[in-house]
């Protein structure tokens, strides 16, 4: 028969002093923090290397009827005015050509928007008008309603309407203004000029 004999050295643990737990204690802060530091200078020198893009466009500055507008490097321009920033996808210069009506009567302040068809670019315009405050998906008609689970809205309320068409322009029905054709152009004529950037 085999006999087992158990040291109990082997289960029992050193008894430390104040002091030695103290320099144990210290040491692991010591180590915890060298490993903590070398993970923060390393994810900061890896990001600074490894994130840049050799994009030649990042750092355009265009001057355009008095303005300087930047490219942010994803497709944006950005430019301010009268100490607001504001954020376009296509320059002046590539929408001047897009008819956009009278906008002098509109006026979002205080009011509820609707967004009739909405495209992407319609958080632009979310964007870029501080007024806007309040806005919402909607549908013209009860079929739509029926399937989107929106509220039917006219030109009683304040409606932004994106319509394909052909032609881009952008038209303004009493409270309705209507988006047609390239959205993101339509968007950028409509709003260089509601802004009074152009």
């Amino acid at each position: 028969m085999l006999k087992l004999t158990l040291d109990n050295s082997v289960f029992m643990r050193k008894i430390e002093t104040k002091e030695e737990k103290k320099l144990r204690e210290r040491r692991k802060n010591i180590i915890l923090t060298i490993v903590i530091i070398f993970i923060m200078v390393f994810s900061t020198f890896a990001y600074a290397i490894f994130s840049r893009e050799d994009n030649p466009n990042e750092r355009i500055k265009i001057r355009i009827n008095g303005r300087d507008f930047f490219y942010n490097g994803y497709g944006y321009w950005l430019t301010q005015k009268e100490g607001k920033s504001f954020i376009f996808n296509n320059l002046p210069n590539e929408t001047k050509n897009i008819y956009v009506d009278n906008l002098k009567d509109l006026n979002y302040k205080g009011k509820k928007v609707y967004f009739v068809n909405s495209k992407p670019s319609f958080s632009l315009i979310i964007d870029n008008i501080e007024d806007i405050t309040f806005f919402q998906e909607a549908c013209l008609d009860e079929k739509c309603s029926e399937e989107k689970n929106l509220p039917i809205k006219d030109c009683s309320d304040y409606l932004i309407i994106f319509k394909d068409s052909e032609e881009t322009r952008v038209l303004k029905d009493k409270n309705c203004l209507v988006l047609e054709g390239d959205s993101e152009k339509a968007t950028d004529a409509f709003l260089y000029k509601f802004l009074g950037i152009t």
